[in-house]
This record gives structure tokens, sequence and C-alpha cells, in this order.
């Protein structure tokens, strides 16, 4: 090997950030390859690479034969010469063989630089990808390269990142040279390269920034149990506290609110509202709709809603301009939210009363037909029909009358071979049906 080209695996290390020994490993390979291409059906072939000796030898298998046949010099050698690689070598075994050629030194320096290079690209991206995959979900910063209309490219170091329009932040603008930050939402592999694909618009932005700006929440005194987003308009998060004495309202504000305004300050003009979590879903809920003040949460857990009772003049800050509030509100806390003043919720409850008095002066007036068709049946002594028997339909019945069985008597008389004579009728129905008939008439 040259020492310029020595000098070349020393540089290219260091400037890719990788060992010496894999530019090594990559370059030996390139130059196998180099070799093939002039000498395609050579077998076995391998390189001696030594760059602190400047030594640069290769090898390839030859069959050993008693006398050499012409045009097969590359691919066989003389018994007698054999020797000097193998002292066992006889004819028809192969052994290894010098092959290096003369100025294969110079040829391939030029021939495999190309190759090592495309590896060692290859290599970097290699690291790079685990190098961000392993940041995956963290806020990285860098500074905006380029501003495309359909996204953002961010110099993040070693590698771009991109933001696409879906992970802005609605309203905000860039410009080439800003420094801004993004969440690592994640990294996929392309032919170009690792694609590292940052976002200012997920919920996790808002976490991690509050994660970094506020101690307590990093150290795990107080913790982040929910938030609802609309990305450069508001954002509602609720906290708990995990240490007695600690307020964890009062842990995100900061003194005159100095943690906050930090956070609000890299979200421009989106409004963050810092709720107290609460085990109590009336009290969470309560919560989770201030500023608005809060009369009276009646929850239907059956449903998973609830209808929540605020004064008249509260009734707008509780819905919010476009309903953002409330519907903000629901999705923190996981449940469907209903909000009315007292004279809508009066009216929906006195609704509700009367469809349950219905609903049971129904099914009065059905149990009081059920007692008035027995007793007149009894009075009349009938017998219950064919169609009253449990599990027979119309069209059953109508084959159970037309093979003879008048009613439900004569069914609960008869034998499972009787009925499983109707078509239709398997021996499993036949004792159903006769066991029905046989309760149907006491």
């Amino acid at each position: 090997m040259s020492s310029e080209l020595a000098m070349a695996v020393k540089r290219m290390a260091a400037e890719k950030n990788i060992t010496e020994e894999s530019v090594i490993e990559i370059l030996e390979a390139a130059l196998i390859s180099a070799y093939k291409k002039d000498h395609a059906e050579a077998k076995g072939v391998e390189i001696v690479l030594n760059p602190e000796e400047n030594e640069l030898r290769i090898f390839a298998l030859k069959l050993v034969v008693d006398e050499v046949e012409e045009g097969q010099e590359e691919f066989q050698i003389p018994l007698l010469i054999s020797k000097v690689y193998d002292p066992d070598a006889e004819p028809g075994k192969e052994v290894l063989v010098e092959v290096t050629p003369k100025d294969f030194g110079r040829i391939a320096a030029q021939t495999a630089k190309q190759v090592v290079m495309q590896r060692v690209k290859e290599a970097e991206r290699d690291l790079i990808f685990k190098e961000y995959s392993d940041k995956v979900n963290e806020i990285l910063s860098g500074q905006v390269r380029k501003v495309e209309r359909t996204h953002v490219i961010v110099n993040l170091g070693r590698a771009d990142g991109i933001m696409p329009y879906s992970e802005q932040i609605p309203g905000e603008h860039y410009f080439t040279g800003q420094r801004i930050r993004g969440l690592l939402k994640e990294v996929g592999q392309t032919t170009k390269g690792p694609q590292i694909v940052l976002s200012r618009s997920h919920e996790d932005f808002i976490k991690r920034m509050f994660e970094i700006e506020i101690p307590e929440i990093y150290a795990g005194t107080v913790e982040i149990k929910g938030i609802a987003r609309e990305a450069g308009r508001r954002t509602k998060i609720s906290v708990s506290s995990h240490q007695d004495g600690v307020d964890p309202v009062g842990s995100c504000v900061g003194q005159r609110g100095s943690r906050i305004q930090v956070i609000m300050a890299e979200l421009g003009t989106e409004k963050i509202d810092i709720i107290a979590y609460d085990a109590d879903p009336g009290m969470y809920i309560a919560n989770s709709l201030k500023p608005a003040q809060i009369s009276q949460v009646i929850i239907d857990k059956a449903s998973n809603g609830a209808v929540v009772i605020v004064p008249e003049s509260q009734l707008s800050l509780a819905i919010g301009r476009e309903g953002q509030n409330v519907r903000l509100a629901a999705k923190l806390v996981g449940w469907h939210l209903d909000v009315k003043s007292p004279e809508e919720a009066q009216e929906l409850l006195q609704r509700i009363e009367k469809q349950q008095q219905h609903d049971e002066d129904e099914i009065k007036k059905a149990a009081s037909k059920v007692k008035t068709s027995k007793k007149d049946r009894d009075d009349k002594h009938e017998e219950p029909a064919i169609s009253e028997i449990k599990g027979v339909g119309p069209k059953m019945a109508e084959k159970l009358i037309a093979a003879g069985f008048d009613n439900a008597r004569s069914v609960a008389k008869a034998s499972v071979h009787d009925l499983c004579q109707v078509d239709g009728v398997s021996g499993k129905k036949a004792t159903a049906f006769i066991e029905a008939a046989q309760a149907l008439i006491g």
C-alpha cells in the first residue's frame, strides 16, 4: 500500500468518525472487487492489507497440475512451484497463491476510491441512523437550512432533519438561519440515507418541554397525567404531585410565571392551561373546564359521559370559542361532556324523568295485557296456541299445525319421535319444544 493510501485511511476514519479497522475492512472488500474486475473467474481471492507495514498482497486459489495448460496460467500452477506455497501440494489440489499485479498499488487505489467512499458513506449513514434512533421522542435543537412549501429542512449537526407541514405549528413562519427546537418523532431509512422527522405540533413536544423546564417533573415529584392539544391555539395539561406539600400547578407556573413563560415563548401565541388532576371524575372534569366556574357535574358511567351544569354567565366561557374549551377538556379527561345552563339542565332532567315514567307505564300495560290474556283463556278453557311456544316461529308453527299439532298441549304430550317427523325439527329442537310447551300449559 502506498503511504498516500495509508494516510487516506487515517483521514477518512477521523472525518467520518469510524475506526481505522472499519475503513480497512471496507478497503479490503473494495480491492477484491477491483481485482475481480480484470480477473472475474479468479477463485478464493484474499487480501493481505497492513497500512503500518506498507504491505498490500493479493492471493487466489489455483489448481495444482503436472503441466499448466496453455491459456490457463491464471488458474493453474505447476506441481513444482506449488510446493513453495504448500509442501503437501499434489495434482488436483488447490493452493493459495500470491497473484499481486506489479502495478496494483496504483491501479487499486484509483479503482477502489469510489467504492471505498461509497462504503464509508454507508457506514456513516448506519451510525447516524443508530445515533438518532436512540433519540426518538427527545427534543433536538437545530438551525433552519432551507424552507420549502411542504417542509422545512433543519441542520442538526451531523445530519439534516425534516419537519413536514403537518408537523409544524399552524401560523408559525420559519426563515433560513433561524434556531428552532423540535421533537424527534421518527427516524426512517431511505435510499438517500436516514430520514429524521421533527415535529413541533405533537403533544409530546409539550410534554418534553415541561420535562426540560420544570425540575419537579424531571425528578418525578410532579407527574403529567394527560395532555390535550390543538397546536398553535391551545393546550390543556393535567398534573399531579407525588409529594406532600408540593403544589403541582404552582411548580409548573413558577414564581411570577417564570417557568411557564419560557415554554409559552417557544410556542408563540398558543395558550396553555395547567390543570390539577383529581382521581374523582367529577372534580377532574370541573378542573378541566377552568377558568369557567362549575356548579355541578352529573356523572353517567354507563355512557362514559357527564352533564356539566354551569351558571348562565359562565356558559360561553365553559364552552369556549368554537367549542374549543369543552372539546379539549373532554379529550383530556376521556369523558363525553355536555355543558348545560341550570335551566337547560332542569329541562333535560324533566325529559329524562318523563321518559322514565313513560317506560314504566308501558311495562305495566304490557304486564296487565299478559295477565288479562291468560285469564281470558283460562275462563274460556282455551289451550295455548302453537305460536306461543318459546322458540316456535310463524313458519315452524305452520309446519306443526299441518302435521296435526293443533295447540301447545298437543306438543307437550307428543314424543320426541313424533315431532322429529315434522320437516326441520331435530331431536334437540323436539325436546326443547316439548319442554317449552309443558312450561306454557303449566
